[in-house]
Order: structure tokens, then sequence, then C-alpha cells
């Protein structure tokens, strides 16, 4: 530890007397007469804001002209302006727009009947599995240390998990004396 203290000494001693600050920067002629410039115009756009007035806008030479809008783009705004008002009263008063299918565009998928069949399988296996409750009670099981009492038990199975069906076919369960953390899952009975 000592030979470590005196060669961070030796270091910094080392490198002392490179360390000198850089001389400040000065600016040039260009660089004062930008900066003045900047000042003032902000000191301008600030007036003009105190006073609510909108300061002329200067476009600088050799700049873009702005697009004007030809006949077609006019009357293109328009027609959307108004057709969107309309979407926007009918949408206030409740009703619903008409939808417009365009000429040529896809047909909706229509199920088959595999499809439809599978879909109401599916549905009512997750409606059953749905009404299952999820039970929160205070216990001795669910997470916690194994020595003592658990102040919060999760017990829920919508899908019973066997690790090994001989032993445990419906539920899942992990309880070890030497385990610190222990988790549980309530057996699902169906019928």
């Amino acid at each position: 530890m000592k030979v470590l203290v005196i060669l961070v000494l030796c270091g910094c001693a080392w490198g002392a007397p490179t360390l000198v600050a850089p001389e400040p920067v000065t600016d040039t002629e260009e660089v004062t007469a930008a900066k003045a410039a900047h000042a003032a115009a902000h000191a301008a756009a600030a007036a003009a804001a105190e006073a609510d007035v909108v300061p002329e806008v200067v476009i600088p030479e050799g700049a873009p002209v702005p697009v004007e809008d030809t006949e077609e783009v006019a009357q293109a705004k328009e027609d959307f302006a108004r057709a969107f008002g309309a979407a926007a009263a009918a949408a206030e008063a409740g009703t619903l727009p008409e939808v417009i299918i365009p000429e040529g565009a896809p047909e909706s998928v229509v199920d088959t009947d595999e499809v439809a069949e599978a879909k109401a399988e599916f549905k009512a296996i997750h409606d059953a599995a749905s009404a299952a409750p999820s039970v929160y009670a205070l216990g001795t099981h669910g997470y916690g240390y194994a020595a003592f009492g658990h102040p919060l038990t999760y017990a829920a199975a919508p899908v019973a998990y066997a690790h090994h069906a001989a032993v445990a076919p419906l539920a899942y369960a992990h309880h070890a004396a030497v385990s610190p953390l222990t988790y549980a899952h309530a057996p699902l009975i169906i019928g």
C-alpha cells in the first residue's frame, strides 16, 4: 500500500509541471461583429414580442421563393377542409361515417369451417379458464422463507403442470426444507 501511495505521488509530481491552463481564446473582428449583430437581433425580437408585434420576415437574397398552390392544389385543400369539417361534425353528433371500399380492393377474409370451429373451441376454453378465480391469501405457502410464515400467497392454476406425473398429476409444487424461497400453484379441478 505504501508503494502504491508513493507511485501516485511520484506520478502527480512528474505531471504537475505540464498541467498549465490554456490561454483564453480571443475573438476576431468578424466574431465580435457577428456577436453584436446577434445581440441586436435578439433585443429587437424581444422588444417586438413584448409589444405583441410580428416582425417583418426578411428573406435573404438567393433564398428559394415559397411555392404557391396551383388551382388543383387549392381546390384539393378546400375539398379536404370541407370533408374534414363534415367528419368532425358527424363524430361530435355521434354518427359513424359510411365506409367506402374502393373498387378493386381485396375482399374481407371469411373464416373456413375449420377456423370457425377452432375459434369457438378456443373461446370456450378461454372463458372456462377466465372463470376460475385467482386467490390471494395469507398463509404458510408461496413466496418467502421456508422456516417462517409467508406474508402473502398467490395461488392460481388456470393450466395444470405435471412435473412428475406419478407424484403430482394436477399441480406443480416445490417445497424443500433447505430452500429459502418456495413457490406453489393450487391444482385446478374441472368438472
